[in-house]
């Protein structure tokens, strides 16, 4: 949502929730990815903290928008609503958030750093790539001041598995006659 929230909101600021952190998580067989090479999305893990974006949403819009965040990040199971409190420097307040769900057979427990890079470097789906999708998040959070060190590693690494399978495409369509 830091890039694309699709609702109207009346605000949006940075603040930082504590006991989560951002992670790519959760399996997209569709959308990102397909059934033979699926995608992987952020999704808030057990854990440390993540400063990100935070809307907050007139009253008066409240029914028709969560129906809509509702929707769109709930009707696969993959996630858990929970209510968290955010800092913003100098207010703390209660918010929604969407966590991972640790029991949804989706979620990417533990999974080596290596299959992290690979799928977001090679996924792709009707949404779009996975890599699209990480360097849209890390453009997002950059652009608001915010500067994820994890997943500007990530960026890193998915960047030189693309040139990596790119170089190998390339010399597969050499000619040598």
């Amino acid at each position: 949502m830091i890039w694309n929230p699709l609702i109207t909101y009346a605000e949006r600021r940075s603040g930082i929730i504590y006991g989560w952190h951002r992670r790519f998580c959760t399996w997209m067989i569709l959308g990102r990815g397909t059934p033979e090479n699926p995608g992987l999305l952020l999704g808030l893990d057990r854990g440390g903290s993540c400063r990100g974006i935070i809307y907050r949403i007139a009253a008066a819009d409240v029914p028709s928008e969560l129906l809509l965040i509702w929707r769109r990040e709930m009707l696969a199971g993959v996630y858990v609503a929970r209510w968290v409190k955010v800092f913003d420097g100098t207010h703390e307040f209660p918010a929604i958030a969407f966590v991972a769900n640790r029991q949804h057979p989706r979620y990417a427990h533990q999974i080596p750093l290596t299959t992290t890079v690979n799928s977001i470097a090679t996924a792709s789906g009707k949404l779009g790539s996975c890599a699209d999708y990480l360097m849209k998040t890390v453009d997002g959070l950059i652009a608001e001041g915010i500067k994820d060190r994890q997943l500007l590693l990530l960026r890193k690494q998915v960047l030189a598995k693309q040139q990596t399978l790119l170089d190998k495409s390339d010399i597969g369509n050499l000619n040598f006659n």
